[in-house]
């Protein structure tokens, strides 16, 4: 099949190299933003590996700073956000299937569905002008979740909600 290539790249991600990362997300997401849900049987490995990698920071890269190179080993912000932008684009592509499809999105969401909705939560919960821009990300993630797969993030719901609530109202008080 044309998508075992593809399951490779899902492969070359769990590296601790920053440029392999930033690479191999690249190319997802612009695989993610050209192809129709033909993309969809890779979804399955690419969501745990996402996950590892946002939630592990370890990584090396190299940066040069006054013509010296020095050696970091943080996730960059910008890295994260790349992350959650595939995540976005993965999770819309197999939006149609929820209801008609539920065995499809099991296969895609099942493994780490509540570990993304409590990372996200939990995201919410910190100071909200702190890293507006991945709760910009997580908001529209949770929108398309809860917007397009009703069946499925019927479980979750009421858990999340007073999260989201209190964000929002943190962030413009009523």
């Amino acid at each position: 099949m044309w998508s075992s290539p593809l399951v490779e790249f899902v492969n070359w991600m769990n590296s601790t190299e920053i440029s392999v990362i930033s690479a191999s997300l690249e190319l997802f997401c612009v695989i993610f933003s050209k192809i129709d849900n033909r993309i969809v049987p890779i979804i399955p490995q690419l969501l745990p590996v996402l996950f590892q990698i946002f939630a592990n920071p370890d990584v090396k890269f190299w940066k040069k700073i006054s013509s010296k190179y020095l050696f970091f080993s943080q996730l960059t912000e910008e890295l994260r956000e790349k992350i959650l932008v595939l995540l976005y684009l993965a999770i819309s592509s197999f939006a149609y299937a929820d209801g008609p499809n539920d065995q499809l999105v099991k296969e895609c969401f099942d493994d780490t569905y509540q570990i993304w909705i409590s990372l996200f939560i939990s995201s919410l919960q910190t100071s909200p002008k702190s890293h507006i821009r991945i709760k910009k990300l997580i908001v529209k993630i949770l929108t398309i979740i809860f917007r397009d797969f009703t069946h499925y993030s019927n479980k979750t719901m009421q858990i999340t909600l007073q999260p989201i609530w209190k964000f929002f109202n943190n962030l413009m008080p009523l």
